[in-house]
């Protein structure tokens, strides 16, 4: 039916279908300046489809990547370079859940490991009886935090970054790597050990003495086993894990916190990528950290980060012998899209790597180790050697 106007009371509807067809026209002017502006007004597009910049090109050295121990810290760093690159990055996100969690929009319609639908009345009773949300106030009361999230990669052992690891403000481990006995090569301090039923220590011996046990939760049957960890309880159900799980952890409940699930679904689908519906679509809780720590510090750097897919014989971690060739038969994890993710964080300075490693494994071809600078500028195209999932590509000048 065509948009006219009538003057009598039998014109109600055609003046009706002119206000519908006038919204739609300024609907479809709108979404058309902004794909232009998306698109930088028919040249290459100012965003890829993860929403970051494109254009990542300066220069780049090892320098540049690799923090100064006697650096000062830099308050709001980490969130402005993120801003940069990703414009729809904001910083407010609590670490922990604490008992308003009900009012954060971002996880309450979402089901685990992306949100907390449905498993309310768990996490209520859990909260209550831990009842402390933070870091402290010794955390809180520095005017800037400098934090690393601390991997397990093999590419730790023999760095001796132990004392470097130990002078930041924050520092995170994931799942069962240990301190004792790799003091040299880790350090010995740690601000909290993120991790779940399946990762985390059986040995209570090994865990340390004055660090947060953070939960981060991907199944219901989690939260069951952080409700019997709490109250010093065997853990019967154990048909529900894909591994055995430990069955105590030496902290009292004012030490435990629950990680923000929020963090896995950003990083999941906003950050890295990844489809919803897909059994590959869960990120490593390394990747998960980082993206906590974005939200929370004001400058953020790792150290043993890094799948160098390409040596299959190569040790995965630095505390036993499991080599890289295990992560090929991996099928929750993306690694490819990971490394995407990784690099561009690095390109920009968002985050630094004390070890090199996410460097290392991502420059194949044409460049002899990680001493040699890389440029993202135009010129040769590299490809992520992986045999899971998708190949990141990323330009080089070496060619």
């Amino acid at each position: 039916m065509p948009c006219t106007v009538g003057g009598d009371e039998s014109q109600k509807p055609r003046q009706l279908l002119l206000v519908l067809c006038t919204l739609l026209v300024l609907c479809f002017l709108y979404n058309s300046i902004w794909r232009l502006h998306l698109w930088g007004l028919g040249h290459k597009p100012l965003y890829d489809k993860h929403g970051f910049l494109a254009k990542l090109d300066y220069y780049v050295t090892l320098e540049h990547l690799t923090p100064t121990p006697k650096e000062s810290c830099r308050s709001g760093y980490a969130a402005e370079k993120m801003t940069t690159i990703y414009p729809w990055f904001i910083k407010p996100a609590p670490m922990f859940l604490d008992m308003n969690y009900r009012a954060l929009s971002q996880i309450r319609n979402f089901y685990l490991p992306f949100g907390t639908k449905r498993q309310e009345w768990i996490l209520d009773y859990i909260l209550k009886v831990t009842n402390n949300y933070g870091l402290g106030e010794e955390f809180n009361s520095l005017s800037c935090k400098k934090c690393i999230v601390v991997g397990n990669g093999g590419i730790l052992t023999n760095k001796s970054m132990g004392v470097r690891i130990d002078a930041y403000d924050l520092i995170v481990r994931l799942n069962n790597a240990p301190v004792r006995g790799y003091e040299k090569d880790v350090g010995s301090r740690t601000t909290m050990r993120i991790t779940y039923p399946e990762g985390a220590f059986q040995n209570p011996e090994l865990y340390e003495t004055d660090s947060l046990f953070v939960l981060s939760a991907f199944k219901s049957s989690d939260f069951q086993w952080l409700r019997s960890m709490i109250f010093k309880r065997r853990m019967y159900n154990v048909e529900m894990f894909w591994k055995s799980v430990a069955q105590h952890i030496p902290r009292e409940p004012g030490d435990m916190r629950i990680l923000n699930p929020y963090f896995i679904q950003e990083a999941a689908f906003k950050l890295i990528g990844l489809p919803r519906y897909n059994e590959q679509n869960i990120p490593t809780l390394g990747a998960v950290a980082i993206t906590m720590a974005l939200h929370n510090c004001d400058e953020v750097d790792v150290a043993g980060f890094g799948y160098d897919m390409g040596k299959p014989h190569a040790p995965l971690h630095y505390y036993e012998n499991t080599r890289m060739a295990a992560m090929n038969e991996s099928s929750t994890h993306n690694i490819c899209q990971e490394k995407e993710f990784l690099i561009k964080l690095l390109k920009e300075g968002v985050i630094r790597d004390l070890t090199n490693g996410i460097l290392r494994e991502l420059i194949v071809g044409g460049i002899n180790g990680v001493e040699n600078a890389f440029r993202a500028k135009s010129g040769g195209m590299m490809h992520c050697r992986c045999d899971v999932a998708i190949s990141t590509t990323i330009r080089t000048s070496s060619s």
